[in-house]
């Protein structure tokens, strides 16, 4: 799971940012802990992580998930949490709810 952003973010986009973490926190912390599920946070500006953008290519902030099944890699912009952003329990159940069918 990323989060893709710029360097200078508007208050919606630090806003997805700090929905997915929490959630990925409170619901997937083992996970992370294990190395099953990575969480992290994209600045698209900074040199250092233009492999992991053109693997993914954003196009503005975004929230993708990526994974791997029988067929090969896949990556998925999860856009309709930003239509939750407003309602943190939503947003909170929609994403756990994505990334428990993924896995």
């Amino acid at each position: 799971m990323y989060h893709f952003h710029e360097t200078q973010q508007c208050y919606t986009c630090r806003v997805l940012g700090e929905l997915a973490e929490e959630t990925m926190n409170t619901s997937f912390r083992q996970e992370i802990d294990d190395g099953d599920i990575i969480f992290r946070h994209v600045n698209v500006d900074l040199p250092e992580n233009a492999d992991v953008v053109s693997r993914f290519e954003p196009t503005s902030s975004s929230l993708m998930i990526g994974y791997t099944d029988e067929t090969g890699f896949h990556w998925e912009n999860l856009i309709t949490l930003w239509y939750k952003l407003g309602d943190k329990d939503a947003f909170h159940e929609e994403l756990t709810r994505v990334i428990r069918q993924k896995m």
